[in-house]
């Protein structure tokens, strides 16, 4: 699995979450930084459970 972070709209940032098939929206931040610390989250559960 793989998150990555993009521009969403003008002002806000979008979490994604895909596995290779799928690809889904995790959540919608104001601030990039809030953007960045889900998608750490996201990447150290990402390791702990070995997908």
């Amino acid at each position: 699995m793989k998150t990555r972070i993009e521009k969403y709209n003008d002002r806000n940032w979008a979490v994604w979450l895909s596995d290779g098939e799928k690809e889904g929206l995790v959540c919608v931040t104001v601030y990039k930084k809030g953007a960045l610390e889900v998608k750490n989250i996201l990447d150290a559960l990402i390791r702990i459970k070995g997908l």
